[in-house]
């Protein structure tokens, strides 16, 4: 992965605007990659905070916390412009999430 990579600061809701990647199939293929790494990495912190759950209130609030941001951010990380309604958006035609396929069967990224 490149990890000249900036995350678009455009993107509050940690969705990516269609503007940003839209004729940029390298740029998307990073961002594919990025999302994946992070996914990867938000995984492993809820099996790191599982082991130790048990131990006391906190680490099982730390386990918790973990999860809930996994669950917040999948949608947005799992594909570019959202995961939830990507197949709809694809099938209507949408362009940009056409091309977020191609790049995504190119990059083949591994979540966990």
């Amino acid at each position: 992965m490149n990890s000249q990579f900036q995350y678009p600061k455009e993107a509050a809701s940690r969705r990516v605007p269609f503007f940003f990647l839209y004729n940029n199939k390298q740029t998307m293929k990073q961002l594919i990659e990025h999302n994946a790494e992070e996914c990867r990495r938000l995984h492993a912190r809820i099996h790191e905070t599982c082991k130790q759950r048990t131990i006391s209130r906190e680490k099982k609030a730390e386990w918790e916390l973990a999860c809930q941001e996994f669950h917040a951010r999948y949608d947005a990380l799992a594909f570019p412009g959202g995961y939830n309604g990507a197949l709809e958006r694809r099938a209507s035609g949408d362009e940009f999430t056409i091309e977020a396929a191609l790049s995504f069967v190119e990059v083949h990224p591994y979540f966990f």
